[in-house]
């Protein structure tokens, strides 16, 4: 090798060397490369089983994230996918707690705040906000939530719904915010509803307290 090639690989090893430093410092942030418009929508949606729920949308929308938060009350497995055009993309598992794209939902957090929100409607597969059990039956909830729920029975549909929201709000559990495992961006989904599956172990109870979602403009 001659002595201009070994100065040029040298040259061409520090320029890429350069390169990927500076990516792996500045982190970029995914989101900046498309203009989107953010918005945030609270549910306070209780599921107590697997569920699915839909957010439409008027006309056809790219969807180029979506965050979520609640509580997860109970020891069994909680999943939380987006799915569209057949593919599933997940949200949160209790199982992955971080998604470790903190800069990101801090970004989408501003943007909320600053931008026009894109209303949509968020609605269940079947409404079933309070659980179907036999108080008998030991194996699914603990003794203070069944004996909640019988005194729940008692009241109003609706003012049942608030108590028992208000209920799960106190009670202890696993609280995540913002989660976007797989949904932090998201490229190629255009379409006018989207489909959220909710895979919820018996005896454990999900509080959705909003979701965050995000449309190019």
């Amino acid at each position: 090798m001659g002595k201009w090639q070994k100065v040029n690989l040298v040259i061409a090893i520090l320029f890429l060397g350069g390169t990927l430093a500076f990516l792996a410092f500045s982190r970029p942030s995914i989101t900046g490369y498309v203009s989107a418009t953010y918005s945030m929508k609270d549910l306070e949606v209780i599921v107590l089983r697997d569920q699915n729920y839909f957010l439409n949308f008027e006309d056809n929308a790219k969807l180029k994230s979506v965050f979520m938060s609640g509580k997860v009350v109970g020891d069994g497995d909680v999943n939380i996918f987006l799915e569209s055009q057949g593919e599933r993309y997940l949200i949160f598992s209790n199982e992955e707690h971080d998604s470790g794209l903190d800069s990101i939902t801090g970004f989408v957090v501003k943007e909320t705040e600053d931008s026009k929100t894109i209303e949509a409607d968020f609605i269940p597969e079947v409404e079933d906000i309070l659980p179907d059990l036999d108080v008998k039956d030991t194996d699914l909830y603990s003794e203070e939530m069944k004996a909640y729920i019988e005194l729940l029975k008692e009241e109003r549909e609706e003012r049942g719904k608030k108590l028992f929201i208000d209920f799960i709000k106190k009670t202890d559990g696993y609280e995540f915010n913002e989660e976007c495992i797989e949904t932090c961006a998201l490229f190629g989904l255009e379409n006018s509803n989207y489909k959220f599956i909710f895979k919820v172990d018996k005896g454990t109870t999900l509080f959705v307290n909003n979701v965050i979602y995000s449309i190019e403009k």
